[in-house]
């Protein structure tokens, strides 16, 4: 499979687990705690598994090639993964990924601050995504401070995350992404 069709099969596997996350969350009957360290053990582990698999045999220099962005990364993902799950608890699922809908745009913005422009045709297409996403969203009901608080905390942190990223192309994040998972279960597992 080339690099593009598997980069885009990653991307729309990534939809799906983030899009279907709130559906199974509402479904567990377990603490917020134990769902975010439970959440991020897997990935974590999954991850781990990723990388072994695809670094064959060069793990820990995929590590090691993180660098400072790469610790960057590490901490804000950790934000917000934890900041979303949170947040489906305090808000609706919808809210929670109308804000969510939201980060791609923010970290287009961010970018383009930096020096990285966007094409006027996908600042077009973003727009309509939004709008479309608005129509859905707008349904009654508003969420609690805390929830709208939290999911703006995870999507400006999933921006910047985007943004780092973008920025460090020439390194695979992936173990930065499995390091974040570590943390936010080593800061959520005690409670």
């Amino acid at each position: 499979m080339s690099p593009e069709r598997r980069g885009r099969t990653y991307v729309a596997l990534a939809a799906i687990a983030w899009s279907t996350a709130g559906l199974f969350q509402r479904e567990l009957s377990v603490g917020t705690a134990t769902q975010v360290a439970g959440r991020a053990l897997f990935a974590a582990v999954g991850l781990a598994v990723y990388i072994a698999i695809s670094e064959r045999g060069r793990t820990r220099e995929a590590f090691r090639a993180i660098g400072r962005g790469g610790i960057a990364v590490v901490l804000l993902l950790a934000t917000s993964s934890a900041s979303f799950l949170v947040a489906l608890n305090h808000a609706s699922v919808a809210n929670v990924l109308f804000m969510q809908a939201l980060a791609p745009i923010l970290a287009a913005a961010l970018g383009t601050v930096i020096g990285d422009p966007v094409r006027r045709r996908t600042w077009l297409a973003m727009a309509i995504a939004v709008a479309g996403v608005a129509v859905m969203v707008g349904g009654p009901g508003s969420p609690s401070v805390l929830g709208q608080g939290l999911s703006l905390v995870m999507t400006v942190s999933l921006a910047a995350t985007l943004v780092i990223t973008r920025h460090r192309r020439d390194v695979s994040m992936a173990p930065a992404t499995c390091l974040s998972q570590l943390l936010v279960f080593a800061v959520a597992a005690p409670f």
